[in-house]
């Protein structure tokens, strides 16, 4: 249990990063943590992912509420109401809200999720192949709706993602794919040379040239004892949030970023002529709903090893690559650790969001750029290392640099259909050929 503690405390004081800083991601954290993440079991890589995913949350909320910048893309109603709740002069006030109201949410959401644990069982024992599938079919389809691409660009984007995916040796049929006889392609396009030169350093890079530092006022540093604090939290609003943001968790591809908008748009309905620009009612359900949805969107994962999000994507290879063993009673067995380390996460996070939040925020923004290049320098020493390690240095830096290139000049594409399609390429395949011979 020490272990898991230590492991959630690392992701945790990630997390911190994750929120507060516009371009690093969740995702560019899993990637930048690639080759170390492989070495453990599966357990402490996902007690590092849910650590890191919760407290991110936390403070995105900050940088939205303080800074009026988006750390996190879940905060963009934090950004609206907290914002000005913050040019108010109640600053403080709205922290107050998303970090207790956070707390609140992860609360319901393991209570949600407890009651409904048998029911996923159930499903699972019925139709494992076709609900993966269903939920693979689904994920590809919400993405098509939701791509701001044209829809020949994102078919073409599926197509290129599914060959590029297929490229190499095929364990289950026991022959190459796309090699054109050579050597270097038998062991395929390697994911994380894909992730970190197509998509993490074209990202950073795009918002580090667009980043301007913000010399936008801190709200009141005015502190409130606890009955305050809970005159502040709107009870209501902050149950309706959980439970809209915990199902809205589920839907591929939107997962926690759909949670915190659904709950804000549902509960604007709710307040109807009483709403105006910088309710603590809506802060308080939208900032629920996506700790809530932090929760729900693990369970395709945990249950039918199906990721429904980018991160999950990376995380998924990481799992594979690290050659640990993940059946769907996985969770059933390391379900108290997955809790605990989800509990203490919460709690960092609420220390971190509320009493330290003002002083985060303005030490990060004063070294943001410095951060940036810094996992740009740590992404890149990964690959090095992993090339050395296979002994294909060459070919990986070769290979990095043709995706940069390519990875640069489309970055102002949506490329999400592109990247879920090539690591999602093999499973999918494998999947679909199984179901084929099952009805044949």
């Amino acid at each position: 249990m020490i272990d898991v503690l230590i492991v959630s405390l690392i992701g945790s004081l990630l997390g911190v990063l994750t929120g507060l800083l516009p371009g690093i991601s969740v995702s560019v954290i899993l990637i930048s943590s690639f080759f170390f993440l492989v070495q453990f079991d599966t357990l402490t890589i996902i007690v590092f992912y849910l650590s890191c995913l919760v407290v991110s949350q936390y403070m995105g909320s900050v940088s939205a509420t303080l800074l009026g910048v988006l750390g996190e893309t879940s905060s963009v109603p934090a950004l609206k109401e907290g914002y000005t709740l913050n040019q108010q002069g109640r600053g403080t006030e709205a922290l107050i809200i998303s970090a207790w109201g956070s707390l609140t949410g992860s609360i319901i959401a393991v209570i949600i999720a407890l009651i409904l644990a048998g029911y996923v069982e159930n499903v699972f024992l019925l139709n494992y192949t076709e609900i993966k599938i269903g939920f693979f079919v689904l994920l590809f389809f919400i993405m098509s709706l939701g791509s701001p691409n044209r829809e020949w660009i994102t078919l073409l984007q599926y197509i290129a993602g599914l060959f590029l995916g297929q490229i190499g040796y095929n364990a289950r049929t026991d022959d190459m794919r796309f090699t054109f006889d050579t050597a270097w392609l038998a062991n395929g396009i390697p994911i994380l040379v894909f992730l970190v030169c197509f998509y993490a350093i074209p990202l950073l890079l795009n918002s580090l040239g667009s980043m301007e530092q913000s010399n936008k006022q801190i709200g009141t540093k005015k502190y409130f004892n606890i009955k305050e604090i809970i005159n502040f939290i709107p009870f209501y609003s902050v149950i309706r949030g959980s439970i809209v943001g915990f199902f809205a968790g589920l839907i591929p591809y939107l997962t926690y970023v759909a949670s915190s908008q659904f709950a804000w748009a549902t509960e604007k309905f709710v307040q109807n002529k009483k709403y105006k620009n910088g309710n603590p009612e809506c802060l308080a359900a939208a900032e629920t709903a996506n700790n809530a949805a932090t929760l729900s969107c693990l369970i395709p994962f945990v249950y039918f090893m199906v990721p429904i999000q980018l991160s999950e994507l990376i995380l998924y290879d990481i799992v594979v690559s690290s050659g640990s063993k993940f059946t769907p009673y996985w969770i059933i067995e390391n379900f108290i650790f997955v809790i605990v380390a989800f509990g203490f996460a919460n709690v960092f996070g609420l220390i971190v969001g509320w009493p330290m939040g003002q002083m985060l925020a303005g030490f990060i923004q004063k070294h943001s750029k410095k951060v940036i290049w810094f996992a740009i320098i740590i992404m890149l020493s990964t690959v090095i290392m992993s090339g050395i390690q296979i002994n294909q240095l060459d070919y990986y830096i070769a290979l990095g640099l043709i995706l940069f290139l390519i990875g640069w000049k489309v970055k102002h594409y949506d490329l999400m259909p592109l990247i879920t399609a090539f690591i999602l390429s093999k499973p999918l395949i494998m999947a679909t050929e199984v179901y084929i011979q099952k009805i044949s």
